[in-house]
């Protein structure tokens, strides 16, 4: 199982057009295989900072995924409306 943890500053003048955007990935993204939990969250303090919290089965399932078509369309509108994105993929440590 990986989880993935995606960071982005939107642009202030955008963010309200990205979280929109956004919530339209999370219907197709909670249907793909392998997909666990695709939640949306946003910073409390600063509407501009948006968070995506993944679980994914396998690296298959989000290799899949970032190469989805929702996906793929969802970058192509957004072009421009995020100042920063910062994408981490973490493994559960096991003892």
């Amino acid at each position: 199982m990986l989880t993935v943890i995606a960071r982005i500053e939107a642009r202030p003048e955008f963010a309200a057009c990205l979280k929109q955007a956004m919530l339209a990935l999370l219907a197709p993204t909670r249907a793909e295989p392998g997909c666990l939990a695709y939640e949306l969250l946003e910073s409390s303090d600063d509407p501009a900072l948006i968070f995506f919290h993944e679980r994914w089965a396998d690296r298959d399932a989000l290799e899949a995924h970032w190469q989805s078509a929702h996906l793929l369309a969802y970058r192509d509108a957004t072009k421009g409306w995020i100042d920063r994105r910062e994408l981490t993929v973490l493994r559960p440590v096991e003892p």
